[in-house]
């Protein structure tokens, strides 16, 4: 065996027993579309490109998608009037995802995208 096999074999290893004993348990996530919009989504991959079927079949995702995340966004909103939460919180569930700053106007009015300028900007 070289080198080469040699930290392969411990790479592998490794990485199979961090699976096994440090597995990470994920919170399920309330899905935002429905299951039938998702299947519609499955059956589009599955055709050829450019085709007149997976045109159509497109345009029926795309609407049920619409629709799927239309209805998830007044269920929502629902949801927190009946837990008579803020708006505050109703627009961190809506959020999609983290945010991060990507640019900062210093003291002389300059964007500053660099991300040490900008933790310096913050302090």
């Amino acid at each position: 065996m070289d080198i080469e096999q040699i930290n392969q074999q411990i790479k592998s290893s490794a990485a199979a027993a961090t699976k096994k004993i440090c597995f990470k348990i994920r919170k399920l996530k309330e899905s935002k579309l429905t299951t039938a919009t998702v299947l519609l989504m499955d059956q589009r991959r599955g055709l050829e490109k450019r085709t007149k079927e997976r045109r159509t079949l497109y345009k029926r995702g795309e609407k049920a998608m619409r629709r799927d995340l239309g209805a998830h966004k007044t269920r929502k909103i629902q949801e927190t009037i009946e837990k008579n939460a803020y708006m505050r919180v109703l627009r961190s569930k809506l959020s999609n995802g983290k945010t991060k700053l990507t640019k900062l106007k210093n003291k002389q009015g300059i964007r500053v995208s660099n991300i040490e300028q900008i933790s310096q900007i913050k302090e």
